[in-house]
């Protein structure tokens, strides 16, 4: 067998291999390559036709092709989208983006360099309803890739919590609601009763967040830079923009005229002064509520502690134990719920049906505390912002 190229075309020859094979044979092996040639080309081809897009002023968006009537209906509003978000950021966006979407991925992710944004669709929210998911999703990431453009690739592991808050506030404000925004209060000053709210505790985000984009994980971020608009609305773009050449610390004083501890000191006072309200209603009939509380007091190796089983009913797709807090009246402090035993999860998402509503929780109790009767609150928030509680008492013996 030989090759030569004539035309820009490779030719195959099958020189001498009659002599080894019948003509059956060669008939055989020259259909056989055929084949594979067309077949070939062929997977290729239906490769590319698997993606559509659609181009605007701005934007590139694209999708897969059976989802072309959503990227349809997409395409403006990415346009208009775009406007808004180069607006705030003082045209902090490169001049032309792509928005992709994956439905074969879970997270998101921006690359300032290209102007490209990827927006993973396999997630809980979205399978129940995408539209409403990229309600959300796409300005989200078009903000995203904003910031990160204007600060040059400023986003780093000790001001990741900075991006998240900034997002969230941009995107919400796009949507006309910042409602939601207001339950971002309650998760700060129930994380700073956790003991995982300040500095030096979002500067550790992959720790902190486990790596996920949530409200919860955003909260901290949003609080501090809703702190700095109220004293000028253009702050949090300029420190963005000063994070191109600067440390986070640095970046902090450069934007805000004052050391990062005097910045610290006012978000944690802010925080603590903020009161919890008795719900927060982002839209009439929906939101988390619970429903039952069942406790006992235990614990391993003589330590006592009261634990609780806490049925939540209402949950949206995308809900986590870790929107549920435990504040216990007596010491000041809050505890984080877990999935109750033997509920699957995905990434920290309940995902077995009904029972998917249970959640647990433990409450630690110092050896000195004295018999009695105690209160707690058990505070749970969704992703929406809604925000429901109930108020309960356990009895130690």
């Amino acid at each position: 067998m030989t090759r030569r190229r004539r035309g820009g075309h490779i030719i195959i020859e099958l020189t001498g291999i009659m002599s080894k094979f019948s003509r059956v044979h060669a008939t055989w092996l020259v259909s056989w390559l055929a084949l594979g040639l067309v077949t070939g080309c062929g997977m290729a081809s239906a490769a590319v036709a698997q993606t559509r897009s659609m181009s605007s002023k701005h934007v590139t968006l694209q999708f897969p092709a059976e989802r072309e009537i959503l990227g349809r209906e997409l395409s403006a509003e990415a346009e208009r989208c775009y406007d808004y978000m180069n607006r705030a950021m003082d045209g902090g966006l490169p001049r032309n983006i792509t928005v992709a979407l994956d439905w074969n991925a879970s997270g998101s992710t921006w690359n300032f360099r290209t102007g490209r944004v990827m927006i993973g669709m396999d997630h809980p929210a979205s399978s129940s309803d995408a539209k409403k998911f990229l309600n959300h999703a796409l300005p989200l990431g078009i903000a995203r890739l904003g910031l990160i453009n204007l600060s040059q690739g400023g986003q780093r592991e000790d001001t990741e919590f900075l991006f998240e808050g900034m997002s969230e506030i941009l995107a919400h404000e796009y949507n006309h609601s910042t409602r939601t925004l207001d339950a971002a209060w309650a998760i700060a000053r129930l994380l700073d009763e956790e003991g995982l709210l300040g500095l030096a505790q979002q500067r550790i985000w992959s720790e902190f967040s486990g790596g996920r984009q949530s409200h919860r994980n955003a909260a901290p971020g949003i609080t501090f830079l809703l702190i700095q608009r109220e004293i000028d609305r253009t702050r949090p773009v300029k420190f963005f923009s000063a994070l191109k050449k600067n440390s986070l610390l640095n970046a902090l004083n450069t934007a805000f005229k004052t050391t990062a501890a005097e910045l610290e000191a006012a978000w944690l006072k802010r925080v603590r002064e903020y009161e919890i309200p008795d719900e927060i209603v982002v839209q009439a009939g929906e939101g988390p509520k619970v429903t039952g509380v069942d406790f006992s007091e235990g614990g391993a190796d003589g330590a006592r502690a009261v634990h609780l089983t806490l049925k939540i009913d209402g949950l949206a797709g995308g809900f986590r134990a870790e929107n549920i807090f435990v504040r216990d009246l007596r010491s000041g402090k809050a505890f984080p719920a877990r999935n109750a035993p033997g509920i699957a999860s995905s990434d920290g998402v309940a995902t077995a049906g009904g029972s998917a509503q249970e959640f647990v929780a433990t409450i630690p109790v110092a050896a000195d505390v004295p018999a009695g009767r105690y209160e707690y609150q058990v505070v749970v928030i969704d992703e929406a912002g809604n925000l429901g509680q109930t108020m309960r008492s356990y009895e130690l013996k």
